[in-house]
């Protein structure tokens, strides 16, 4: 047999494999199927476990920072804040006139005061 008869009868064998791969029967593709889509489903789940992880630890984060930014726990730390008569935050001795009338918001509650005298600090 020549080479060339050899090489033919390689491929048509080949060719023959490849068929029978297309032949076999559909409870074989089926049960093949099923298993890569069980493979898909685990690997899907990993994911989104991890995703979940990820997005659990992020919305953390987030809720410390709220928690550090908030107004309410400042005043918890012995701070108060001030307003004017209109609800305005008073941000500097200069919003604010002798005799006129603030709120100063503690963490338990709220008193009016009246501005009796004002110092301004010195500038170095």
């Amino acid at each position: 047999m020549n080479h060339l008869q050899f090489q033919y009868l390689a491929n048509k064998k080949s060719e023959l494999q490849r068929y029978k791969l297309c032949l076999n029967h559909p409870s074989d593709s089926i049960r093949r199927y099923s298993q890569q889509l069980d493979q898909i489903e685990v690997l899907l789940n990993q994911l989104i476990t991890t995703q979940l992880q990820h997005s659990k630890h992020k919305m953390k984060a987030f809720a410390q920072q709220l928690n550090t930014l908030n107004p309410l726990n400042t005043l918890l730390r012995g701070y108060t804040a001030c307003y004017r008569k209109n609800n305005e935050v008073v941000q500097s001795v200069s919003d604010i006139n002798i005799q006129q009338l603030i709120s100063v918001k503690f963490h338990d509650g709220l008193t009016r005061a009246r501005v009796e005298e004002i110092e301004l600090n010195e500038l170095n």
